[in-house]
């Protein structure tokens, strides 16, 4: 129905579910790509305790993830693993995956996962809350073939910075912008809206314009976990 009626199609899978293994997980994802849906999302499940858990970031620890120090847990993936999993995703037949989880680039082996997606023929692209990124980490990631960044900018600056507990995130989500802007990277942006930042929307949209950003993802914020 919703082709028919001309609309993109998206399938979200959560990973990490209680009880979930990975070959059921397989299982669940090859029913969704058969689906032949326009785009295929999928996302952590962040109740603590679950078979994946919260990745590590907390804004609370912003400086430590500005420091470089990745809270990773015992059972990521390694650079090695991630590859592997570049593999199976390029013979299932993936045309895009988005890199996100905290700041993804944080992790060792971002910018290889990057090559080898690109490599593969998949568009790699990354959400991210643009925390640390300067030019030259900006050029290392259009050189590494990352196809378009989508920075998490949640209001303006007084209600972004609350939300994030961190004074300054915002001016640091707009310098990222730009760093990746220079780089040539195509620019995104998503944003939460609630009771806290729904004024803020329509000024939003001419700093996120002006900004350079061509793609802006608004959402209501859920409450998960």
């Amino acid at each position: 129905a919703a082709r028919s009626a001309g609309l993109l199609v998206n399938v979200d899978l959560l990973a990490g579910l209680p009880g979930e293994t990975r070959e059921s997980f397989e299982t669940s994802l090859k029913m969704a790509l058969e689906l032949d849906a326009d785009a295929l999302s999928v996302n952590r499940y962040l109740v603590e305790g679950s078979p994946l858990g919260a990745f590590g970031y907390s804004p609370e620890r912003a400086d430590v993830l500005l420091a470089g120090e990745m809270l990773a847990r015992a059972d990521e993936l390694t650079t090695e693993e991630a590859l592997r999993v570049v593999g199976e995703l390029a013979a299932m037949g993936a045309r895009e995956v988005v890199l996100i989880g905290g700041e993804a680039y944080l992790h060792d082996g971002f910018l290889d996962i990057v090559r080898a997606l690109a490599a593969a023929g998949i568009r790699p692209g990354l959400t991210a809350g643009g925390a640390g990124v300067d030019a030259a980490l900006a050029r290392a990631m259009a050189e590494a073939g990352l196809a378009a960044v989508s920075v998490s900018v949640d209001g303006l600056a007084p209600r972004h910075d609350l939300q994030r507990a961190r004074d300054g995130s915002f001016a640091g989500a707009l310098a990222a912008l730009g760093h990746l802007s220079a780089a040539g990277l195509r620019l995104a942006a998503n944003t939460n809206v609630n009771r806290l930042t729904r004024d803020d929307v329509e000024a939003l949209y001419e700093v996120l314009r002006d900004a350079g950003v061509r793609d802006w993802q608004v959402q209501i914020t859920a409450p998960l976990g």
